[in-house]
């Protein structure tokens, strides 16, 4: 995270009153990610893009004007630069989703502004974000409870991510619904042994294999159930292609 001292007195006015947070925010993360400036830049380019696209350009000439910005932003005011950052680096840290990264970005923004500490500021958001990551995990475990509870025999695809927790409060579940899994991703060793026992489990080295060995073995009458338990971005790029992969290679297989 790069963090700047910005006055907040003294603002110029921002080009639109009040700025949309979250659109400017996807403008400078698009910016920070696929043009490689230095940080005014990327900020100068966010703005001519945002401003494109709030005077009705399309996405494509909002990216055009980006590309012709300035080495420096001229009118966006500087909370909203200061936000954005604090936002990003959450985004980019804790995989949060834009509307929790700019809550706990103004906390923290107004949290400097007051106190002027930024290693407390830097400390409280990571708590707080930390907090949200727990749950999530949290919250992951639950919905691979839900669904596989819901059918009778189940080949389980899961895996992924190694985010530092067990699986180990499946084991009951695994043992009496899952017939056998198949494991990926970094997580796959990891599960394998909060398993054992309880199920049979094999570890396919992609998705591609992890079908290929789900078909194989599947009984008729029987789901083949993909249900990560995490998140995949050692595999995939996000929730929406880890699916899309999915579906295209179960659509692949043979009739």
């Amino acid at each position: 995270m790069i963090l700047r001292a910005r006055r907040m007195a003294g603002v110029m006015a921002a080009i639109h009153d009040p700025v949309d947070l979250e659109r400017y925010l996807r403008w400078f993360t698009w910016a920070r990610a696929d043009l490689g400036r230095e940080l005014e830049a990327t900020h100068a380019a966010a703005e001519a893009a945002y401003a494109a696209q709030a005077a009705g350009s399309s996405e494509g000439d909002a990216r055009t004007a980006a590309l012709k910005a300035g080495a420096e932003p001229d009118q966006i005011d500087a909370e909203t630069i200061a936000v954005a950052e604090w936002a990003a680096w959450a985004e980019a840290t804790y995989r949060v989703k834009p509307a929790q990264s700019l809550v706990v970005a103004k906390h923290a923004v107004a949290q400097l502004d007051a106190t002027h500490d930024l290693d407390r500021s830097i400390s409280d958001v990571s708590a707080v974000l930390t907090r949200q990551v727990a749950q999530r995990r949290k919250s992951a475990n639950n919905r691979v409870w839900i669904v596989v509870g819901a059918v009778l025999a189940v080949v389980l695809i899961a895996g992924g991510k190694d985010k530092g927790f067990t699986f180990d409060p499946l084991r009951v579940l695994v043992k009496e619904k899952v017939r056998s899994t198949i494991l990926i991703g970094e997580m796959a060793e990891s599960i394998r042994r909060s398993w054992n026992g309880m199920v049979t489990s094999e570890i396919a080295n992609s998705l591609a294999d992890a079908v290929e060995r789900a078909h194989a073995i599947a009984k008729p009458g029987e789901v083949v159930l993909f249900s990560p338990g995490t998140s995949s971005f050692d595999m995939f790029k996000s929730y929406a292609d880890r699916g899309d992969q999915f579906r295209a290679l179960v659509r692949a297989l043979p009739k």
